[in-house]
């Protein structure tokens, strides 16, 4: 918070939070005020923060936020994260990984290249001025056709079985496709913005065709 109080330029555009699990380890009421901020930040850019200090409220540009959290943490958390509307706030990217990728991984351990180090800083730079490609109509409607399949993705609620203690996802197709769609063109336009294109075609689709393998609860994506 104090962060974005002395960026008084609104400079800052993103948050990166390694790990999201710890501020969610908190008891419930310090839980329910970090995320009720981190909405606000992410939709209207203002935060209130009521520990005693004098300027108790932070006025800032709308920010995006990363983070990371474990499946568990996400499950336990998921159903107060739907009521808040949290689900359609966050682009949830589901994982697990492959039997290659982990010996992969293990051998770049075993080799020191892969470490708890920080990951080098990686700048992205783009020819185009205008940052909002054009979306002619063929790509539009296969991305509002994409947005409702991304919609029932995000309607899966968690589904416990009390005799078993195991849980699984169900699909309830409850929420709107209007954010989905939104988001899935925002990340059609990103992704032509990073191979330097002023119109969003194919690869683009392709994009969000491989990306929504990875945001289904029921079916989390390999790699």
């Amino acid at each position: 918070m104090d962060l974005l109080a002395q960026d008084h330029d609104n400079k800052i555009r993103s948050i990166i939070l390694p790990d999201f699990n710890v501020p969610l380890s908190h008891k419930s009421s310090v839980t329910n005020l970090t995320m009720s901020n981190l909405l606000s930040m992410m939709s209207e850019g203002t935060a209130r923060i009521d520990d005693g200090r004098k300027s108790k409220e932070i006025k800032h540009r709308p920010i995006s936020i990363c983070s990371a959290v474990t499946p568990d943490m996400y499950v336990s958390h998921h159903r107060k994260w739907r009521i808040l509307g949290i689900i359609r706030r966050f682009l949830i990217i589901q994982f697990n990984y492959s039997v290659t990728t982990e010996r992969k991984g293990n051998e770049l351990i075993r080799d020191d290249k892969l470490t708890g180090a920080s990951l080098p800083e990686i700048n992205i730079q783009t020819k185009i001025k205008d940052a909002s490609p054009i979306i002619a109509e063929k790509e539009a409607l296969e991305i509002e056709s994409l947005a409702i399949t991304f919609s029932s993705q995000l309607g899966c609620k968690v589904v416990r079985d009390y005799k078993s203690g195991k849980v699984h996802w169900q699909r309830t197709n409850s929420m709107l496709s209007f954010s989905p769609h939104v988001t899935l063109k925002t990340l059609a336009r990103a992704n032509a913005v990073s191979e330097d294109r002023a119109k969003v075609n194919k690869a683009d689709i392709d994009f969000l065709t491989m990306l929504l393998e990875f945001t289904d609860s029921s079916k989390p994506g390999i790699i």
